[in-house]
């Protein structure tokens, strides 16, 4: 059985926050250097800006390098950290990248996103415990973070705990209804736990919100197969095929 729609690897997939505001920032700062705003190229600003430039480009080694040297002019700046965090966990350091989050957390105790990144690179490193206890504190400085209770949700769900991973799922759904994943991982639940229609229903209303996923006719296809459907089962595997050949 598929649990989550990353391919090959089996792996959950820990979503961080989207990055797309933050490199929004920094084409508009980069606007107003080449505009004639005067700054030393070695400034924490231009290197930072040069950072998500660099990323957005999908050079993260040159975005690494450009944060680290804004750090060495601007050692206790929690968000510079923070970005090279999230360089270094799109590249797979998970524990350099834990190493940062912790030092933004130190120079910032509030900044949520930091705990959710640091979460989600413990995950990564199948330290699920430690996962729970990060999301669970962005959690509390952020309670309408949908994206928090899911990821806790994957988390409590990897440790066997049902129950947990179930009530955070309905929280994130009730937060943000229309969460695929959200939706998604919750039938995945189910199905784990041998409720197969409550499965199937959320199998239903993920393929409404996105029917391209071959993963979820998949699972579909696996619970009504537990249940004995097997013509429901059949055409759903088909589908998933159809979907993903592979």
């Amino acid at each position: 059985m598929m649990r989550n729609p990353v391919p090959q690897t089996g792996a959950r997939r820990f979503p961080l926050p989207s990055l797309v505001p933050r490199l929004l920032g920094a084409l508009m700062t980069c606007a107003l250097l080449i505009s004639g705003c005067a700054q030393s190229p070695e400034s924490p600003e231009v290197l930072v800006a040069r950072g998500h430039l660099m990323e957005s480009r999908g050079k993260l080694d040159e975005a690494v390098d450009a944060y680290t040297r804004a750090l060495i002019r601007r050692p206790d700046d929690a968000t510079i950290y923070y970005d090279r965090g999230v360089a270094l966990g799109r590249q797979g350091h998970w524990d350099d990248a834990i190493a940062d989050y912790t030092r933004a957390i130190e120079h910032d105790p509030g900044m949520a996103r930091a705990y959710n990144n640091r979460a989600a690179a413990q995950a990564h490193e199948h330290r699920y415990d430690a996962a729970v206890a990060d999301f669970s504190k962005t959690i509390s400085l952020d309670p309408k973070s949908a994206l928090a209770y899911k990821n806790r949700g994957l988390a409590y769900h990897d440790l066997g705990q049902i129950g947990p991973s179930l009530e955070d799922y309905t929280v994130a759904l009730r937060l943000d209804p229309n969460d695929f994943e959200s939706r998604f991982e919750r039938g995945n639940v189910y199905l784990d736990a041998g409720q197969y229609q409550k499965a199937i229903a959320d199998f239903d209303q993920a393929i409404a919100i996105d029917a391209t996923r071959a993963s979820v006719w998949l699972n579909r296809g696996e619970a009504h197969r537990r249940l004995g459907h097997a013509k429901e089962s059949q055409a759903d595997l088909a589908e998933a095929h159809r979907l993903d050949p592979n």
